[in-house]
């Protein structure tokens, strides 16, 4: 190997990023309300994964809103519960 190649070798791998792997994750977000448009507070939202029947559940926040972020990929079914409603 003539010390060009060698150097031009040397100098690429210095100079090579590291390789990332890619996250397949997914999030569910959106809001609840009532038939007047307010906006529901602490409802309870469940999100299963059809295909495995694992669940994850969280409250909304004062402004009816909710993120449920770290899903595996795939199709959800989403369920709100809240007192008073039906």
């Amino acid at each position: 190997m003539t010390p060009i190649k060698v150097l031009l070798g040397a100098l690429l791998l210095c100079y090579t990023r590291p390789l990332t792997a890619q996250i397949a994750s997914a999030t569910i977000s959106g809001g609840v309300k009532d038939s007047t448009g307010a906006a529901v507070a602490t409802a309870q939202v469940t999100v299963t994964n059809e295909a495995t029947g694992i669940s994850r559940a969280m409250k909304t926040n004062d402004a009816g809103l909710y993120v449920i972020p770290g899903l595996a990929i795939g199709t959800y079914r989403v369920e709100v519960e809240a007192s008073g409603f039906k």
